[in-house]
Formats: structure tokens, sequence, C-alpha cells
């Protein structure tokens, strides 16, 4: 079963878990309660083996340096004689897409088996380990992805909430606050366009519901009147600031 391969993620590699959650994710809503909780199970190993490779070494490194075998040994083996690396290890966008996938299929496991409250608490301090990795990573590409999927973090906990369940709204919120994430947002890549545009959204999203430190505002507002800022940089954020604007008042 799949959910037994994934008991041992180790084994099973980072790519091969990845594609087990796959399978389990839309299959787990149609599971007779006990599968679920099984489901629920094999979904907290694969998180404590993903933590386990960030507490190994900085960025995503346990996993590009052969951390993620086919067999035989997890993260901590990075770099050990016969260990085969897996796909995920083989390139680096290859990596950043498999962590991102396999933490929504979690995701949608850990929400059949034990509703938002195990969403929070389970899968969010893994996604936002991994969100705050890739933001301060020295890649644009890597930091675009994360502040791609910052927005789609806080969409989903808003719908959870009003669903009735803020448990992961009120996680990331925390997360947010305490991690000094917006600033870290704000503080790069301003002047593509594209991350400017997904920043907005983020934006956007923490203003519906008051989050929205004034201390990250004035530093856009800052942007714009500083002598030093790079044209590009003070055009997107007058954009941002426009887009933004009905909400402010």
């Amino acid at each position: 079963m799949t959910h037994l391969a994934l008991r041992t993620p180790d084994r099973v590699g980072l790519e091969g878990c990845q594609q087990l959650l796959s399978l389990l994710a839309p299959a787990a809503a149609l599971l007779q309660p006990a599968w679920r909780q099984a489901a629920g199970e094999a979904v907290h190993d694969v998180l404590t083996y993903v933590e386990q490779g960030f507490a190994t070494a900085p960025g995503l490194t346990a996993f590009e340096e052969g951390g993620t075998p086919r067999g035989g040994a997890g993260p901590a083996s990075a770099g050990t004689a016969g260990g085969t690396a897996g796909a995920a290890g083989g390139s680096s966008s290859a990596t950043v897409n498999c962590l991102l996938w396999l933490v929504g299929h979690a995701e949608a496991v850990a929400q059949q088996a034990g509703g938002a409250a195990a969403v929070a608490a389970m899968v969010c301090p893994v996604r936002c380990e991994l969100l705050l990795r890739l933001l301060r990573s020295n890649s644009f590409n890597r930091q675009l992805a994360a502040v791609r999927d910052l927005g789609t973090l806080l969409q989903k906990g808003a719908e959870a909430e009003q669903g009735g369940s803020p448990e992961m709204m009120q996680a990331t919120l925390h997360w947010l606050r305490e991690g000094g994430v917006v600033r870290q947002v704000l503080k790069q890549n301003l002047h593509q366009a594209q991350y400017a545009e997904q920043a907005q959204k983020v934006l956007r999203l923490l203003l519906r519901y008051g989050a929205l430190a004034d201390d990250d505002l004035a530093f856009l507002w800052n942007l714009t009147q500083d002598g030093t800022t790079f044209e590009g940089v003070r055009a997107n954020v007058y954009s941002m600031l426009g887009q933004l604007a009905p909400q402010l008042k």
C-alpha cells in the first residue's frame, strides 16, 4: 500500500515520496476513517524526513547533494559512498518543484486525515520553513517561487477560515509576524515586474485581515522617496501602492 511505503521515507527518497503522495492525495477523501488516520501518520513521517533534511544543512543542500537516494539512506547521508542521488537532486528547479509539490500533496492528505488543525500542526511548519529558505536563497527563481507560494498559502488559509477553521491562517500570520517575512519579501527583486505582482497579491491578502504592518507600508513608501532607489523599483512600488490604495482607505 502507498501509505506503508511512505512510513519509510528515507528508503523511498524525496521524489518517491512526492510521487506516492500525489497518488494518495486525491484518494484520501474516499478512505475509511482508519485508513485516513494511517495516511495522516504516513504524512507525518514524510514531513519529519523533510525536517531532518533541513536540519542537516542550509538551504536545500541536503536534498541536492546526493541527499535523496532512491533507497537506503536519508538526508543526513548526503555524499556517502554508494549513495545514488534521486532525480530531485539532479537540478535546482527540480528540487524546488519536488518539495513544493510534496508539501502540497501532504496538505491535501492531512486535511482529510485531521482537518485544518492537522494541516496547521503538521504541514504549515514545514511549508513555512521551505518558503523561508527559498526567500533567503541567492536565486531569483527560488525567491519568486517562494513569494508565489506564500500567496497560495495565505489564500488557502483564508478559505479555511471562511469555512470555520482559522488555525491555518492564524499559524501563517504568526509566522509572518515573528519571522519578519514580509520585510524579507519587500527587500528584494521589486525591479522585477513578475515578482512585484506576486508580492502585491501577498500584501492584498494581508490587508484583508488587517495583518499588514504599518512599518512595511512605510518601507514601501520610503523606497519611492529615496533618491538612490532604482527607477524600475520606484515604478513597480508606485504601481503596487496604487493597487492597494482602495484597501487602505
